[in-house]
């Protein structure tokens, strides 16, 4: 009896969790119930039925172009009605709204059994998957764009938007926003936001007015506000929030386009906060193009925001790379490149620390994507060389939870430090071990590996080199030691 309720426990355990994840494909096929491939949604039954997927539901989207249909309440706009808003001249409110607890993932040939057939490096080039919100003007030849492509509101942490391409708003890309009595903390991670038709304010607007915190998390994400963008900022923070921001590249040449603002009204920058506060790291700031300032902005945080293990970078002009600092807000910036030690009206230098003002040395800046113009993919420009001293420069205790992985999909921490900048320089070292830190003479005891490099956690030279040798290798323990 307690075999058979097992097994049968098994059975519906199984039937259930393979109840949870929907196929999408931009056409469809089968049946197109979208429980599988080969009975994949199209875009349009994805887009009129994303809205009412239950908590747990994994939704998987195959290359190819999306438009919402719905607008924030869940109500279909038929395709013949333009919606029109009085802030701007005519704008769709079609959005695609993610429930609370929903993962929504793009990136897919169509092909994949599990996560991991997903092939990062061709998310935004071969299995490139837009959420696009341009619409056909009802009986024009004009079109209008979605002001908000993805809302996401009262999320919890286990809701997820994952490998798309989002393109064509006329406000935000992504709207994250939370009621009273609510916090929104979805995680949105390998998207790209680019220049769009709208000439909207910016990729990501975090507005959250819920008497709880909210603490979203952005993470390898592109922003590229080259050749017409974003007329404000690519990330905008307001209110009872705290993001954490890590892993992103930020590309600019709009004139003070820069990239993370945290504010209320400012309209100064790329990035805008006024919010509790803020977490960036390990993020690559740049242009190539004088006059530009890819910097953040920080307006009336209420707390401290912290920026560490960054890049701040103007190969065109040196004396840009400012960090703009208004009203009070406390800055800690510590283990980054600058190309100024000066704040922009800095309340207090002083929380400036471990900086460097070298040059960070790009494998190729003045081509950020690479030959193949892909982001995302290994030949990246903006990658460090094996000469920077940016690497293995940053501070591993800055790194928050979520962030295992650089914005190539590789180990976040290669060498004995973490590099900086949104790229780990990948060492050819094999089993690198970083002894424990200690004020006085340690041993430490490993089992005697094959090979082995052991590095000091102070500076991370290496220390000694252990290889195997002979028909016989040794087996056993070794112990390592170092005086002080």
């Amino acid at each position: 009896m307690k075999i058979f309720y097992l097994f049968a426990l098994m059975l519906t355990t199984f039937f259930c969790n393979a109840q949870t994840r929907k196929y999408v494909t931009q056409n469809g096929s089968g049946s197109k119930d979208g429980s599988s491939w080969a009975n994949a949604w199209d875009a349009k039954i994805f887009a009129d039925t994303l809205n009412t997927q239950p908590a747990g539901t994994e939704v998987w989207v195959a290359k190819g172009m999306y438009r919402p249909t719905k607008d924030t309440l869940g109500v279909l706009i038929p395709d013949n009605i333009t919606v029109f808003d009085p802030f701007t001249r005519v704008t769709s409110k079609r959005t695609f709204l993610i429930p609370s607890s929903v993962k929504v993932l793009g990136g897919f040939a169509g092909t994949e059994i599990n996560i991991n057939d997903r092939i990062k490096s061709k998310i935004f080039g071969e299995n490139i998957t837009y959420l696009d919100g341009t619409y056909p003007f009802w009986n024009t030849s004009d079109i209008t764009c979605s002001s908000n492509i993805v809302t996401l509101k009262n999320s919890s942490e286990n809701t997820l938007l994952d490998g798309f391409h989002l393109r064509n708003f006329s406000s935000w890309a992504v709207l994250i926003s939370s009621a009273a009595n609510f916090f929104s903390n979805p995680l949105i991670s390998n998207c790209c936001f680019s220049g769009n038709a709208g000439g909207s304010y910016g990729a990501i607007i975090i507005n959250t007015n819920g008497a709880l915190l909210s603490s979203p998390k952005i993470g390898n994400c592109f922003f590229n506000t080259v050749n017409g963008g974003f007329s404000y900022w690519p990330i905008g923070a307001r209110n009872n929030c705290n993001p954490l921001i890590n892993s992103c590249v930020f590309i600019t040449d709009q004139y003070n386009n820069m990239c993370i603002n945290l504010n209320v009204q400012d309209n100064n920058g790329g990035g805008y906060i006024s919010s509790h506060g803020a977490s960036i790291s390990n993020c690559t700031f740049y242009s190539k193009t004088a006059g530009y300032n890819p910097t953040p902005t920080i307006n009336g945080s209420r707390d401290t925001v912290f920026i560490t293990n960054c890049i701040f970078r103007n190969d065109a002009f040196a004396n840009q790379g400012y960090i703009y600092n208004f009203n009070s807000s406390l800055t800690s910036v510590r283990n980054s490149f600058l190309q100024t030690q000066t704040f922009y009206n800095a309340v207090d230098p002083g929380f400036q620390s471990g900086n460097t003002l070298y040059n960070p040395q790009f494998k190729d800046s003045l081509n950020p994507a690479g030959a193949d113009n892909i982001y995302g993919t290994a030949d990246d420009g903006l990658q460090l060389k094996q000469t920077s001293s940016g690497i293995n420069f940053g501070i591993n205790d800055s790194l928050p939870a979520f962030a295992v992985k650089d914005i190539l999909g590789n180990n976040r921490v290669s060498g004995c430090k973490v590099d900086v900048g949104a790229y780990e320089y990948q060492t050819s070292a094999n089993n690198i071990i970083t002894l424990p830190e200690s004020s006085s003479e340690s041993c430490t005891q490993y089992p005697v590996p094959d090979s082995a490099t052991f590095i000091d956690p102070l500076t991370c030279n290496v220390l000694a080199k252990v290889n195997s040798s002979g028909a016989s290798p040794i087996v056993g323990i070794v112990k390592v030691c170092v005086a002080k």
